[in-house]
């Protein structure tokens, strides 16, 4: 198992990197607090929504039935978590500093193409 290893949350840098190189944003949401919490450390590519740390159940549709009667309401199923919720910055953003961008190369190599090398 590779878990622990920090492999997702590169990746996730990495595309949030590439889509930013493209002018989109990733958005992320996430249970685990490590992983979580690595996005809420100083400096990060990250940029916290006013979501973020809100304890919240997973909600699902009603039933058909329920619907009827009752209107398309969420109900909460499970038990409750605390979720970490960013998205990635983008280089116009004032939060995109240079200290940030450094962190990205200790990170990952993102080009914004990844056209076949010439033989």
């Amino acid at each position: 198992s590779f878990q622990g290893l920090g492999f997702g949350s590169r990746i996730a840098d990495c595309m949030g990197e590439y889509l930013a190189l493209h002018g989109l944003r990733l958005h992320s949401k996430t249970a685990h607090p490590r992983y979580g919490g690595y996005r809420d450390k100083q400096p990060s590519l990250w940029i916290p929504t006013k979501n973020n740390g809100e304890k919240m159940a997973r909600r699902e549709w009603k039933k058909d039935k329920e619907r009827i009667l009752f209107g398309n309401v969420l109900k909460n199923v499970g038990m409750e978590k605390t979720y970490h919720v960013h998205v990635y910055k983008l280089h116009q953003d004032k939060e995109r500093t240079e200290r940030v961008n450094q962190l990205l190369k200790t990170r990952v190599i993102v080009k914004k193409s990844y056209a076949a090398a010439k033989q």
